[in-house]
């Protein structure tokens, strides 16, 4: 039983952490991309 709440909790931190990055994806490619034109 404790097993299975685990993964689901891990299962919901995942999701959650996927839908965050996609969220935050574009806007870090985008200051990494202006960070190399200054370089």
């Amino acid at each position: 039983m404790l097993f299975q709440t685990d993964a689901s909790v891990m299962k919901s931190t995942f999701l959650a952490l996927r839908e965050a990055t996609k969220k935050w994806s574009k806007p870090i490619l985008k200051l990494g991309n202006n960070f190399e034109s200054i370089l």
